[in-house]
């Protein structure tokens, strides 16, 4: 028996007609992208990234503060100082500070960055290509991110916040990690996950610097470079664009005018602001609007003349945070980067952005989708081949699932459908002997008709309960079996951590990354026992 399957996203019904049109690289979308989702377009956008140059000092210089506390790994180290040399380039994805990582989609990105890096790099020798993560550390939405969903139980994080969540301090962090020593039991590989667990978030430490010591130990191997924009140096190379679009408003005028055209044909991800920057505080992150005096933020705890405003920026380019429609720019104006790994909903803003960046001339990079799995162990492999008529039917809603599984697997007949054109038969009949007595009996027999179809259908749902009965233990299965595809009715990835998994079997990341396949357009059902 297979210890996989592979499922086209177009057969799972789970995935926006953007994110399917841009596999298929339908015509509608090709304005709104420079690149191909195509290995062999990285030829080109090396070419052209040589052209663009960065400021590799200040980023290495940064990088390397960072990394001071951390024990990294020789090949990190190795990537960090390469990135000095103009032929060394990046590939990159990035998320939010999730508790332990939060959703399985965190560590799918990571995964499939790194793989898709080692596939650059073989097809370009000449060039280093290295994996980055970057920290999403300036997210102010600390719902989002408070939380992990762990084998049917939700661990939160309780903390007070209104500012940029990397600063946040882990304070009660220890807590939830004691609570999930007790939950664990005694299942295998627990110690590793509890210890792993400790040494990111224990002792007083910002949730930035939490998130990276966990993920630098899940990915350190691989040479992964974590990176937090958040920072004086780099917000001072992007303090120019961050001056510009502020007073000259391009990025909001640059996509409104791309959503003119992208709706009509797609909804859309994100609309544009007039200002598309956050100012931040040590207590928050508020919008900056403009008034007719000057600016100020959306809670109006700060405000700004025109020329404050500017000396603002030019004196603490750190006290200015970018969007979500701002954040690719400040990321590809930094790194030397290629492509941006995102999922369904980033391609969709991602595509929004084109002639942002050409306004700004910024190289627009490849924008590669994530992989997407479901992980499962045998034994559940085993009810998909028994139970399914085939592995993408999982995907059905359950109860159609169910009477598939049952109508194949019974021996009665569970239609009435040749009982029911016989009745039809004999009632056309009666209506012809009444429309001879008295046509006005005619809309009676019809009501009388209704009753009886309606009690035949009564009756099959009645054939198929008792059936369902009858082979209780198949349904059962069934229902287990979708239920962790689909925890709570939400697909695994999107809200189950890896940690449950891990306990499993601690080999776990490794056998993603044996079954990642970058720019792939299938989705992954995979056994990790």
């Amino acid at each position: 028996m297979e210890n996989s399957f592979k499922i086209p996203y177009h057969s799972t019904g789970n995935f926006s007609q953007l994110f399917l049109d841009y596999l298929d690289a339908n015509e509608k979308l090709k304005p709104f992208y420079e690149h191909a989702p195509e290995v062999k377009s990285f030829e080109h956008i090396i070419s052209n990234r040589k052209n663009n140059p960065i400021d590799r000092a200040t980023l290495v210089a940064v990088i390397q503060e960072q990394y001071q506390n951390i024990q990294s790994s020789a090949l990190t180290k190795q990537n960090i100082s390469s990135l000095l040399a103009e032929n060394t380039f990046t590939i990159t994805t990035g998320h939010q500070l999730g508790l332990f990582t939060a959703e399985l989609y965190f560590i799918y990105k990571i995964i499939t960055c790194i793989n898709l890096a080692k596939q650059v790099a073989v097809t370009n020798p000449r060039n280093n290509i290295i994996p980055v993560f970057w920290m999403a550390t300036e997210d102010h939405d600390f719902e989002e991110i408070n939380h992990a969903n762990i084998a049917g139980t939700t661990f939160e994080w309780k903390q007070q916040s209104g500012g940029a969540v990397g600063t946040l301090e882990t304070n009660g962090i220890d807590k939830i990690i004691d609570s999930l020593d007790h939950y664990f039991g005694a299942q295998t590989n627990k110690e590793k996950i509890i210890q792993l667990f400790k040494l990111a978030y224990s002792e007083k430490k910002s949730l930035a610097d939490a998130t990276r010591i966990l993920v630098n130990e899940l990915f350190k191997e691989d040479g992964l470079i974590i990176i937090d924009a958040n920072h004086p140096k780099l917000k001072n190379r992007f303090s120019e664009i961050i001056s510009k679009d502020i007073f000259e408003q391009n990025s909001f005028a640059k996509v409104s005018e791309t959503n003119s055209l992208l709706k009509k044909h797609y909804p859309i991800q994100v609309n544009p602001r007039e200002l598309n920057f956050f100012y931040l505080s040590a207590q928050s992150r508020s919008r900056i609007i403009k008034t007719e005096s000057g600016f100020e933020t959306a809670d109006q705890k700060f405000k700004f003349s025109a020329d404050e405003l500017l000396s603002e920026i030019k004196v603490h380019p750190e006290n200015f945070s970018p969007n979500v429609l701002m954040r690719p720019l400040y990321q590809e104006h930094i790194l030397p980067n290629l492509a941006y790994v995102g999922g369904p909903g980033e391609i969709a803003y991602w595509l929004q952005l084109k002639s942002t960046f050409a306004h700004y001339m910024i190289p627009f990079p490849l924008i590669a989708w994530r992989n997407s799995f479901a992980l499962t162990e045998k034994k559940q492999l085993k009810v998909m081949n028994t139970h399914l008529n085939q592995p993408e039917d999982i995907f059905k809603p359950l109860e159609a699932i169910v009477n598939e599984f049952v109508q194949n697997h019974t021996q009665n007949e569970l239609s009435l459908a040749t009982e029911q054109q016989l009745i039809s038969l004999q009632l056309g009949a009666i209506h012809e002997k009444l429309a001879r007595i008295d046509p006005t009996l005619l809309a009676t027999a019809s009501a009388s008709d209704k009753k009886i179809s309606k009690l035949l259908t009564s009756l099959e749902k009645k054939m198929l309960k008792a059936e369902k009965k009858r082979q209780q233990i198949g349904v059962n299965q069934i229902v287990k079996l979708k239920s962790s595809f689909f925890p709570n009715g939400i697909l695994q990835e999107r809200t189950e951590n890896f940690s449950a998994w891990y306990l499993k079997n601690n080999a776990l990341l490794e056998i993603i990354k044996n079954n990642s396949e970058p720019l792939s357009k299938n989705f992954q059902i995979i056994a990790i026992d």
